[in-house]
This record gives structure tokens, C-alpha cells and sequence, in this order.
């Protein structure tokens, strides 16, 4: 890399900034003195001839220090850079697009083998012709590959990275994650269900999803019930089965059921549910 920036400071100034900057503790009072004091900023260090910043260099004394660093540094490069809105323009352009796809599966499978070509593209592209690039191309590829096939994230506590090196890693994560968003768009998404059914409420649930509802034997269905509600032994499970209406009737299983089916976003249950309820009275 061509490290052709310099800080033009005379010396007498140069020893009285540096007499200020050594006072300072913590890596946010450092990293501000630059653009406060110095009207530069930092995240482009590694630019800089380096004897002609090390008066002003900040070195992290621990792990903790390291991770502040580095996210002060990708804050305000990502500023600067490009890359974030052109990922975030394509997810947009992709969520739009499927909405109205008639061949979702298809459309979904042309988009991955689109972004699999600009990960070959940038492999081939890792050269050592251009140095810059090639580097640049390294830390993309290895932080795609290290989410796409480990679940690996940045890990800011490793070194302090050179922005546009940090910039090029979190990128390939980001289109590794974009990926598996693009794969997976028309799966079953998992939802995070805070509320609870006891276990009349959950016979209920599983048997208005219709559960074993072809199943004319009771003990069988209380079986494959137990096997969902081992709270519930089988005896009491075909109690709550001689007399299920009367379990739906009742106004907190009622409430309870309709709060749980919505909140898993399954809003034609509910709506058959109160339907099957207002008939049973």
C-alpha cells in the first residue's frame, strides 16, 4: 500500500499536541483529538506514513479497547463508502420484485446464481497484480466464506483492521447473509412465541389445527397427542376429547388460543376459531 499521507505540523505545535493527546485516556477521547485537533481523520491511518504518526498512533491496551476502535473506525468509513448502500439497494429491489413474481422459486434461484457469480468474479479478480485489490478481495471472500459455511461474524477484538480491509470482510458477510435470506425467503420462518398454553389449551391448539383428526381410535389420538404434551398423561388427554367443545366454550381458553394464533401470524385460525366457537353456543 502506498502510504503517501503525512500530518504537516511544525514541531513546536507538534510537541504540544502531542503533550495533549498523551493525557487522554480512553480510545474515544483519542480517536476525537484527530478530527477535533488534528482536522483529520483517523480511520484512514493506514494511509499514513507511519514514523510521521506515531506521536498520535492509537494503540489499544487490551481486547475491550481493540473492538472500540474498530467500530469507531468502520462507523465513519461506512460513512463515506458506498458499498452498505448498494447491498441494501439490491435486498430492496429483490423484496420488491419477488412480491410480484409469478415463478418465486425460479426468480429466487436466478438471483443466487447471480450473487454466487460475483463471489467466482471476486475470486478470480484475487490476484496478486494489484496488491490493494487483491487484499481487498481476500478479506471479502474470507469473511463471505467464514459466515457462509461457519456462521462466523467480524470479530472486532482480533487486531485493529485497516478500514476498507474491515469494510471489505463485514461486506462479505453481509452478502453471505443476504444469501441465505434470498435461499431461504420461501421457507416456513421461525417466529418467537411468547405466549404460553397450558396444557388444555395446547389439546385444544393441535386439535383445532386438526391433529389427528382422522384418527377415530381415542386411545391412539391421546398417544400421539402425549407425544406433543408429555405434561398431559394419555387418561387425562381423552377426558378433554369426550367433551372438547366444552373446553373451547370456556373464555379463557378462548382468549388465550385466539392471542396465540395471531401472534404466530396465523390470522385464518383464529378467525375460524371464533366462527367454531360462536356456533357451539
Amino acid at each position: 500500500m502506498n502510504k503517501s499521507l503525512r500530518l504537516d505540523i511544525e514541531q513546536d505545535e507538534r510537541t504540544r499536541l502531542k503533550a495533549e493527546f498523551d493525557q487522554l485516556e480512553s480510545i474515544e477521547q483519542k480517536y476525537n483529538f484527530w478530527a477535533e485537533k488534528l482536522e483529520r481523520n483517523y480511520f484512514l491511518w493506514a494511509f499514513y506514513e507511519q514514523d510521521n504518526i506515531k506521536d498520535f498512533q492509537i494503540v489499544p491496551k487490551n481486547e475491550f479497547e481493540t473492538e472500540i476502535l474498530n467500530k469507531l473506525i468502520y462507523s465513519d468509513y461506512s460513512l463515506v463508502n458506498s458499498a452498505n448502500k448498494k447491498l441494501n439497494a439490491r435486498k430492496k429491489s429483490f423484496n420488491e420484485q419477488i412480491e410480484t413474481c409469478p415463478d418465486k422459486e425460479t426468480f429466487i434461484d436466478y438471483e443466487i446464481k447471480n450473487i454466487e457469480d460475483l463471489i467466482f468474479k471476486r475470486k478470480q479478480d484475487s490476484f496478486p497484480t494489484d496488491m490493494n485489490q487483491y487484499e481487498k478481495d481476500n478479506f471479502f471472500i474470507r469473511g463471505y466464506e467464514d459466515y457462509l459455511l461457519k456462521k462466523k461474524e467480524i470479530d472486532w477484538k482480533e487486531r485493529v483492521y485497516q478500514a476498507h480491509l474491515l469494510q471489505e470482510k463485514i461486506q462479505g458477510i453481509e452478502w453471505a447473509k443476504y444469501r441465505e435470506y434470498v435461499k431461504t425467503y420461501l421457507m416456513p420462518k421461525k417466529i418467537q412465541v411468547d405466549i404460553q398454553l397450558n396444557g388444555e389449551q395446547k389439546v385444544l391448539a393441535l386439535h383445532h389445527l386438526g391433529l389427528g383428526i382422522d384418527i377415530e381410535n381415542a386411545t391412539i389420538r391421546a398417544k400421539l397427542y402425549n407425544s406433543f404434551i408429555p405434561e398431559l398423561n394419555q387418561e387425562t388427554i381423552r377426558g378433554l376429547f369426550s367433551r372438547i367443545n366444552d373446553h373451547y366454550k370456556k373464555e379463557q381458553n378462548k382468549d388465550k388460543l385466539l392471542e396465540f394464533f395471531r401472534s404466530i401470524k396465523l390470522n385464518s385460525k383464529a378467525r375460524l376459531l371464533e366462527d367454531k366457537i360462536d356456533k357451539l353456543k
